[in-house]
């Protein structure tokens, strides 16, 4: 993990609290849950990870290769 990416994950969980907000289940063969991860000033942290370039967008239907 980069220093940035450490950093940034760092000031995340200072206190050590999330909130966790599931939201139901994906529609694919695998029904996964489908969650929303809040910091305790109620950031959305997926909004944070794609605002700092360290997320992709998720497009229903659409393969990505997470791998790059």
């Amino acid at each position: 993990m980069s220093t940035k990416n450490e950093s940034l994950m760092a000031s995340f969980w200072p206190s050590r609290t999330l909130k966790i907000g599931a939201r139901g289940r994906d529609d694919t063969p695998k029904n996964r849950p489908l969650v929303n991860v809040y910091l305790p000033d109620s950031q959305e942290v997926s909004k944070i990870l794609l605002k700092e370039g360290l997320a992709r967008p998720w497009r229903p239907r659409e393969h990505a290769d997470r791998c790059n």
